[in-house]
């Protein structure tokens, strides 16, 4: 999954707190990494 947004443009505080959930949802679990 991908988010994609210009660079010119900040991010607005729901925005991020979004993105955050997405990136802490998809992410791999710590175990996983190694």
């Amino acid at each position: 999954m991908h988010a994609i947004w210009p660079v010119t443009r900040s991010l607005t505080p729901k925005v991020r707190v979004v993105v955050d959930a997405l990136i802490e949802h998809f992410s791999s679990p710590p175990w996983d990494a190694a």
